[in-house]
């Protein structure tokens, strides 16, 4: 497995949700792959969460598949999450625009991290 150093201004936030199968058990094996003291690991029993995020991108799609970024300054301080920076997605019925892209992902982290330099 290879080692990644994450940048410290970087705070990284994973959602599993029970879409394909998936269970609360699954989630201690996957947090191997990403560690840190600014890696975070949460499970959503239903799709309440997943619906909120869609909303904060005008969708009333539950958003499980999502990739997203945020600017330091946006915190969660109403109901529905802040609308992302950055977002790209591996759903039906999304903009085809936004399907994730890892180059143009990478792209972006790094345009935000030089914000921050």
């Amino acid at each position: 497995m290879q080692q990644t150093t994450l940048n410290e201004a970087v705070e990284i936030m994973i959602l599993f949700v029970p879409v394909l199968g998936a269970k609360e058990k699954h989630v201690e094996p996957a947090m191997r792959y990403l560690q840190g003291n600014k890696v975070h690991y949460y499970w959503s029993p239903d799709e309440e969460v997943m619906r909120l995020f869609g909303h904060s991108i005008g969708t009333d799609i539950a958003l499980w598949d999502f990739w997203a970024l945020y600017a330091a300054k946006n915190s969660w301080t109403g109901e529905i999450p802040p609308t992302p920076d950055f977002w790209q997605h591996q759903l039906t019925g999304l903009p085809e625009e936004q399907r994730l892209n890892i180059d143009e992902f990478n792209k972006q982290i790094d345009k935000s991290l030089s914000r921050l330099m």
